[in-house]
């Protein structure tokens, strides 16, 4: 554990210190270490020097949280080492709070997904984005919202994607597929011209 200097509160920034090296003749051998800055609720966490005294001497969540990261930054230095890839102490802190992201992600969008199983309909992560911000729009208009809302919300959002996703699906197609499928506007003359140029199997020929 290591501290930074103390800011006029009195508070200095808390990171963790690793070392990289080997056992030789009864001692320790560095060849690297890496200062890894260490995050709460968003922020540089910062201790006071009682703060940091009982993250070092007593069994708190706080300490049990830093135990935790320990693991998970040694595990991420020995990865590197087996693939024999450089590390700096940034790339470290980005990997190392870029897996709890993508944990928090993960368990965001399973909560969502039981609540909208009501409605049949399932969202990934950047759905949740835009679904969040609908209700919020709807909300404000209203000024409430209710469990029925956000259903048919999340209903329109599910049957909109789908339609942009055919959508894409058919402009991806080649000339003759996408006439054969009968993906063309009927009553436009140039697109009844085109499908009668197609190969089709109505007229059976190009």
């Amino acid at each position: 554990m290591r501290k930074s200097r103390p800011r006029n509160d009195g508070t200095r920034q808390f990171k963790l210190l690793a070392k990289v090296g080997y056992e030789s003749l009864g001692s320790f051998r560095e060849i690297k270490r890496y200062e890894v800055k260490i995050m709460k609720g968003g922020e540089k966490y910062r201790v006071t020097d009682k703060e940091y005294h009982d993250l070092r001497n007593k069994v708190s969540d706080d300490s049990l949280r830093i135990f935790a990261k320990k693991q998970k930054i040694k595990r991420l230095i020995l990865q590197a080492i087996a693939n024999d890839e450089e590390l700096t102490s940034d790339l470290i802190h980005k990997r190392l709070y870029q897996i709890e992201n993508d944990k928090e992600e993960k368990k965001k969008v399973a909560g969502w997904n039981i609540f909208l199983s009501q409605w049949n309909v399932e969202v990934n992560n950047a759905e949740i984005e835009e679904l969040e911000k609908e209700i919020e729009f709807l909300r404000k208009e209203q000024g409430f919202i209710t469990d029925e809302d956000i259903g048919e919300i999340a209903e329109g959002m599910q049957l909109s994607n789908s339609i942009s996703k055919e959508q894409e699906r058919i402009k991806n197609m080649d000339f003759n597929k996408r006439y054969k499928g009968g993906h063309f506007d009927h009553n436009n003359i140039f697109d009844v011209f085109g499908y009668l140029w197609s190969e089709n199997p109505l007229n059976g020929d190009p």
